[in-house]
């Protein structure tokens, strides 16, 4: 089995993918809002960093994909 890695590049650059990362960087900061009185404050912390990179990967993305 012969990996296409021109159609992976497609998938990873199209606005698809980026929205699909704004999605859940969008999910993991009302994950990260939601949290109160700290039970978790390791969870709250991934949550936080988490959203801002897949913010950052999807924004990225999708400027790179309007370029291409």
């Amino acid at each position: 089995m012969k990996i296409d890695f021109l159609m992976i590049s497609r998938v990873l650059i199209s606005p698809y993918f980026s929205f699909l990362l704004v999605l859940c960087s969008l999910l993991l900061y009302i994950v990260y809002r939601s949290e109160e009185g700290g039970r978790f404050p390791v969870e709250r912390k991934i949550a936080k960093y988490g959203s801002l990179i897949y913010l950052a990967l999807g924004v990225i993305t999708f400027i790179f994909g309007w370029f291409i």
